[in-house]
């Protein structure tokens, strides 16, 4: 495994994503600091991903580590799809809006039934491979193994992720004390409120359920999320084959919300044809 150091295909707090090969296979390599992360955090994204193999996920493909890095070797994507619906990205193998969301709802939902929630999801952490155009579910390191009933503690000291793609549940962790967090539990519905955001936004290139069409993203919107104000209603007809979907996967109280299984069914109907 090699990487090139000038060659920075993304950045994160502990994390650096590089351009680089596997035996001559272009790959991207991440490398990961290991002195400024819990023990326990420097482990769950290898140790989610080396159970992870399904079309919708990125693949891990090696694994390096020495006294300071951890290298997770990781296929190759071209882009992601916040440069997407940014417009920073074009290209002809796009899949149709109903199947690219398809895609997406396919992996989360993979991810699931092995035991995991992403906690994370967001147009950043959603790639469009290199050579086909297929979406693949990226980066977990805020993922986390959850009990057969699908609930999972919350222990953190806030929502893991961007804000704006934060469950209320998760937001609402914040200025809690850590006996009162320790008392709550969330499940994997969070995953289905992110991506509910998402698939609005992938539709809307940029515009956010929570927020008024053309309104710029800002935090604001995760106040707005927390007292369940959206405006779905002023970007999407009523008869739009995604306008009721998305509102049940957004939905405030989490046992309201749409469950995978009926989002992949909603959207079955609707792909294309090949």
């Amino acid at each position: 495994m090699t990487f090139e150091r000038n060659k920075i295909l993304g950045r994160g707090t502990f994390a650096c994503v590089f351009y680089g090969t596997l035996n001559g296979i272009p790959v991207a390599v991440k490398r990961i600091q290991l002195h400024d992360l819990e023990e326990s955090i420097q482990h769950r994204e290898e140790t989610a991903m080396r159970q992870l193999d399904h079309p919708n996920v990125l693949k891990l493909l090696h694994v390096q580590e020495n006294e300071d890095f951890k290298f997770l070797v990781l296929e190759l994507c071209e882009a992601t799809i916040d440069d997407y619906i940014r417009r920073r990205y074009m290209a002809d193998n796009m899949p149709s809006d109903c199947d690219a969301l398809h895609q997406m709802a396919s992996g989360v939902q993979y991810i699931h039934s092995k035991g995991f929630v992403h906690r994370n999801v967001k147009p950043e952490n959603v790639l469009i491979s290199s050579t086909s155009g297929v979406l693949k579910i990226a980066d977990f390191g805020f993922c986390k193994p959850f009990r057969p009933s699908g609930s999972f503690s919350m222990t953190s000291s806030g929502p893991r992720g961007t804000r704006i793609y934060c469950a209320p549940e998760f937001l609402q962790l914040e200025g809690k004390s850590k006996e009162e967090r320790d008392t709550i539990r969330c499940d994997v519905s969070i995953d289905v409120f992110s991506l509910g955001c998402m698939f609005f936004c992938y539709i809307k290139k940029g515009d956010h359920p929570f927020a008024k069409p053309g309104s710029p993203i800002t935090y604001a919107i995760a106040s707005n999320i927390v007292y369940g104000k959206k405006y779905l209603h002023l970007a999407l007809m009523p008869d739009h084959y995604a306008y009721e979907m998305i509102d049940g996967m957004t939905q405030t109280v989490p046992q309201d919300r749409w469950t995978l299984e009926r989002v992949i069914e909603t959207l079955t109907p609707h792909l294309t044809k090949t």
